[in-house]
């Protein structure tokens, strides 16, 4: 849910002033912690528990990740168990496999 960003890791950056809004949900920007801090910067929603954009450091290079496009919701179908998505699945537990075989 997350994008791959630790929450854990806000404790240890500095909140800035800085806020953005995507599509109604405002992001606050997390910077300036130690060096030795895999994240550089993260822009993120508590309540939401999602990063808009952030940056983290691998080696002598960084990888940031940015949502361009944001929406409050979900698509209830997909949060279904997959016994309901996929009726022509089945389920084999190993041990019943075993048997018979």
């Amino acid at each position: 849910m997350t994008l791959g960003f630790d929450p854990d890791l806000l404790a240890r950056l500095k909140p800035s002033k800085q806020s953005r809004t995507v599509n109604g949900i405002r992001f606050a920007r997390y910077a300036g912690g130690p060096q030795d801090l895999p994240v550089r910067e993260v822009w993120w929603n508590p309540d939401q528990a999602l990063p808009i954009d952030f940056v983290t450091a691998r080696g002598a290079g960084s990888i940031r990740l940015v949502i361009e496009r944001a929406r409050a919701g979900a698509n209830t179908a997909l949060l279904q168990p997959p016994a309901f998505r996929f009726p022509a699945y089945r389920v084999v537990e190993f041990a019943d496999w075993l048997e018979r075989h």
